[in-house]
């Protein structure tokens, strides 16, 4: 009877977005032309100086406001501003919380209670959903930074 009860932990655990997206990182590539300009972060707890172009830029995908500066001697400066947005991938925990629905039901079904089985299905469902997209927020990964890679042509002063 213990394993029941194991796979109704599985929503509990992870949500979708955070297996999709792997948690609050985001790399985005940024690149210029021509080459070699400093990249300044201003994102969320992202490292401030994250080098020069051509280079993959780590954001923090919850952060808002976020932004990027790009910089290079003789060149006017470039920012580019992100949006976040709710990553698609947390559509996916409705499959989540229709699973635990399923399983909930079955064991209403099992004890020969149609009441109990809709019951079940009905708080599974609520439940797996919940608490997959819970798992998603706090961990970042239910938002990516739009857009997701940058090329900018520098112009001189």
């Amino acid at each position: 009877m213990r394993w029941p009860l194991a796979l109704l932990a599985i929503p509990l655990l992870a949500g979708c977005a955070t297996l999709v997206n792997g948690g609050r990182d985001q790399i985005v590539p940024v690149r210029s032309e021509p080459p070699g300009a400093a990249v300044h972060v201003d994102c969320g707890k992202a490292h401030p100086d994250a080098g020069v172009t051509p280079v993959d830029v780590v954001l923090d995908r919850s952060a808002d406001p976020c932004s990027i500066t790009i910089v290079k001697t003789g060149y006017e400066d470039w920012q580019v501003d992100f949006r976040r947005q709710t990553s698609h991938a947390v559509g996916v925990n409705h499959v989540v919380g229709v699973a635990t629905g399923i399983f909930l039901g079955a064991v209403g079904l099992w004890f020969g209670d149609q009441e109990l089985m809709e019951i079940g299905y009905d708080g599974g469902q609520a439940l797996g959903f919940e608490a997959a997209t819970a798992v998603d927020l706090k961990s970042g990964a239910a938002f990516k930074q739009v857009p997701g890679k940058v090329f900018v042509r520098l112009h001189p002063l």
